[in-house]
C-alpha cells in the first residue's frame, strides 16, 4: 500500500466489473466525482456514489467497491455490485432446484429488497453418517448443509456449517462442523452451484483428501479412518473410483442423433453383354452413370454364363 500526503492508492472496482488504480484520500468518504465521471458513471443522480471496502484480506493496494447510495425510492439506481452477485448466485441456485432429483435448495432469513445471503441446502445421496465400535461405517441418505454469503463474500468463501451427522475427512464432524473448500478455486470463479456439486461429491466419497499433506484435511480423525480401514477394506477409494454412491448431481443431458443424407439415389446401372466369336466366356460391361465431368470409369467383368435349359 502506498500512501503519501494522507492519500491512499486503491484498486476501484465499477460496478460492471472494470478496475482502475487510483490515488485516494485516505478517509474514504463520498467518491468524488471525478471518479464516477472516470468510468462513465452519471455523477448527478440522487444520493450519489460511495466507496465500500472489498475485504480482499490483507491485499495490497486495497480494493474497494463504487456503489450508489441508497436512497428511498431511488428506483433505477444502479446495483450494489454485492447485490447483483448475490442476485446471479440465487438464480444459479433456483436453477438447481429445478435440474436436480437429489439436491433442494431453500432461502433462509430473506431481508424484503434483498437478495438472499443464506441457504440450506439438502442432499438425497448415500453417505456416511459415522461409524460404529468395530469402526464400520453408518451410512445416511439425507444431509444437510447452511451456506452464509457473509461480508466478506465474494471476495472470500461463504461460511459453511454442515447441520446433519457427517464422516469425511474434509468435514468436521463435530466442534464447528465447518467445511474445507479451496479458496484458489473459489476465486477462480465457482458460484455457489458449483460449491453444492463439491459438497454432494464430497458426502458421496467421490471427492476427498485424506493425506497427510497440503491442504491437509479438516477432521483428522476421519482421515486416520480412511487411510487405515475404509481404503484397506474397499469402502472407498478415490483413485480406484470407488465410492459410496454413484446418484447424479444433476439430470443427465440427453443427447439425440438423426441422420441426415444429402446424396442423390443412385441411378440404376446399365449392363451390356458383349458376344465374341472364340470359346471364351463373354464378356459383360457394368455401366454406372456419372456426372458430367467425373474421373469415374467404367468396369469390365469377366463371367461365366450358363445358359439354362
Amino acid at each position: 500500500m502506498n500512501t503519501t500526503a494522507n492519500r491512499t492508492e486503491y484498486i476501484v472496482c465499477a460496478p460492471d466489473g472494470s478496475e482502475a488504480r487510483v490515488s485516494l484520500s485516505a478517509d474514504r468518504g463520498p467518491a468524488p466525482a471525478w471518479l464516477a465521471g472516470l468510468f462513465g458513471l452519471d455523477t448527478g443522480g440522487p444520493g450519489g456514489w460511495h466507496l465500500r471496502p472489498a475485504c480482499e484480506g490483507g491485499a495490497a493496494p486495497p480494493k474497494v467497491w463504487l456503489v450508489r447510495a441508497t436512497t428511498a425510492a431511488g428506483g433505477g439506481a444502479p446495483r450494489d455490485p454485492r447485490q447483483a452477485r448475490l442476485r446471479t448466485e440465487r438464480l444459479r441456485m433456483e436453477k438447481l432446484n429445478e435440474e436436480s432429483d437429489y439436491v433442494r435448495v431453500e432461502l433462509l432469513d430473506v431481508l424484503e429488497g434483498s437478495e438472499p445471503e443464506h441457504y440450506r441446502v439438502t442432499f438425497f445421496c448415500r453417505g456416511i453418517t459415522g461409524i460404529d465400535s468395530a469402526r464400520r461405517p453408518i451410512y445416511g441418505e439425507k444431509h444437510q448443509v447452511e451456506i452464509l454469503c457473509d461480508d466478506d463474500f465474494p471476495s472470500d468463501v461463504p461460511r459453511l456449517k454442515w447441520v446433519t451427522p457427517i464422516w469425511h475427512p474434509n468435514i468436521q464432524h463435530s466442534d464447528a462442523k465447518g467445511v474445507c473448500v479451496n479458496k484458489a478455486e473459489w476465486l477462480g470463479g465457482m458460484g455457489l452451484d458449483d460449491l453444492c456439486r463439491l459438497m454432494f461429491e464430497m458426502v458421496q466419497y467421490k471427492n476427498y483428501h485424506a493425506t497427510f499433506n497440503k491442504p491437509f484435511p479438516l477432521d483428522m480423525e476421519v482421515a486416520k479412518w480412511v487411510l487405515e480401514y475404509a481404503e484397506p477394506q474397499g469402502i472407498v477409494d478415490k483413485k480406484g473410483h470407488i465410492s459410496v454412491d454413484d446418484k447424479p448431481f444433476t439430470r443427465p443431458t440427453v443427447t439425440k442423433f438423426i441422420t441426415v443424407s444429402t446424396a442423390p439415389a443412385p441411378a440404376a446401372s446399365r449392363i451390356r453383354l458383349l458376344q465374341n466369336q472364340s470359346s471364351a466366356p463373354p464378356r459383360i460391361r457394368v455401366a454406372n452413370p456419372t456426372p458430367k465431368g467425373s474421373n469415374a470409369e467404367d468396369k469390365t467383368l469377366r463371367v461365366k454364363v450358363v445358359k439354362k435349359e
